[in-house]
């Protein structure tokens, strides 16, 4: 799966009630079928589980400017530590700062009659509990939107000079790991 498909696969399911498939609050459940169990990762109902899940295995972080298209990220409405939603990063404008998600259970006030909707967000935003790291799904993969041209374009190049040197990179546009 590539960036561009799991974005025109959760662009198809906009609007859709879903609530029955599932018979509880399903946005935990909508991220793990249309990303995690595809990729053969496990499956989850819970948005506290999936974060436990991934931390142990060392991808959550807090640092939104990371944020890629097909990250997970999670919310904590009431700020109490645990996750209370959770969506999929379909874009990301480092430039602005905002983030766009698709998100299952959401625009609705009962899991049966909410959808699926995009919605966008400042990176700043202060009921963001973590971002889920996926870049190892997409790692053969350069995200289309950036970077784009001018500046990003030459850290990027700067970027992997350096790797090209022997040296280790994080420029803050993305992960570059040796």
């Amino acid at each position: 799966m590539t960036r561009t498909e799991l974005v025109k696969s959760l662009e198809a399911d906009l609007g859709k009630q879903l609530g029955s498939n599932y018979g509880y609050d399903w946005c935990a459940a909508y991220v793990s079928d249309k990303l995690l169990k595809p990729i053969g990762e496990k499956w989850f109902s819970s948005c506290t589980q999936m974060r436990d899940y991934f931390n142990q295995k060392g991808r959550v972080n807090h640092d939104y400017r990371t944020a890629e298209i097909g990250d997970i990220i999670e919310f904590d409405w009431d700020l109490s530590g645990d996750c209370d939603h959770v969506g999929i990063i379909v874009d990301v404008d480092y430039t602005k700062g905002i983030i766009t998600t698709i998100e299952g259970n959401t625009d609705g006030n009962h899991w049966k009659l909410s959808k699926v909707a995009k919605h966008t967000y400042s990176m700043d935003y202060r009921y963001f509990a973590n971002i889920i790291d996926m870049s190892s799904v997409f790692m053969n993969e350069v995200q289309e939107n950036k970077p784009a041209g001018g500046e990003q374009t030459d850290t990027v190049l700067k970027a992997v000079k350096l790797i090209i040197d022997g040296e280790v990179v994080y420029d803050g546009y993305a992960r570059i790991k040796k």
